[in-house]
């Protein structure tokens, strides 16, 4: 009897080991995890060492708060007929204090980032001459970044930058 208790004791031990173990978890530099609760969210739990209740709360996911480039060319027509391949680079990252709105309200944060510059290079570029849209390359990403700033915001993203790298008319 002494041997056989003695093992189920051995083995309750290991298992209670391996459950609190179990519910430890990394979360990397410029990272975060986010904590739900019975699939309800909880909290945010930032790099380093991290614990949670067993078979209770889960990771849903993990936001990086990494500044990541969404490169996207663009193509209108100027006011003189010409058309034009404008190159841009948006530079964005999420908000450590909204990261709730960051991974729950928007599934796609590139694809809108790219319907807002579109809609701000389509409301500028096609008012302005070939001449004027080189003279204010400048003046074009600080609309785009201007009214992305604005928009994102909500969303729990930061523009770092917005930059026209070149502009390139048609060969025509």
């Amino acid at each position: 009897m002494d041997l056989l208790s003695s093992g189920v004791y051995v083995l309750l031990a290991v298992v209670a080991f391996v459950l609190v173990l179990g519910n430890f978890f990394t979360v990397n530099t410029a990272q975060v995890a986010v904590i739900t609760r019975f699939g309800r969210f909880l909290r945010v739990a930032n790099p380093g060492l991290n614990w949670k209740l067993p078979f209770i709360d889960s990771i849903a996911g993990r936001v990086s708060l990494r500044v990541n480039q969404i490169a996207l060319t663009m193509e209108t027509k100027t006011k003189d007929n010409v058309f034009v391949t404008i190159p841009i680079s948006v530079q964005s990252r999420v908000r450590p204090d909204k990261v709730y709105d960051a991974y729950y309200r928007l599934s796609s944060p590139a694809e809108q980032i790219q319907s807002y510059v579109e809609q701000v290079i389509l409301g500028t570029v096609p008012g302005m001459t070939l001449d004027e849209v080189f003279a204010n390359q400048s003046g074009i990403a600080a609309a785009v970044k201007r009214e992305l700033d604005v928009d994102m915001a909500g969303f729990g993203y930061e523009l770092v930058n917005v930059l026209v790298t070149d502009i390139v008319p048609d060969a025509k």
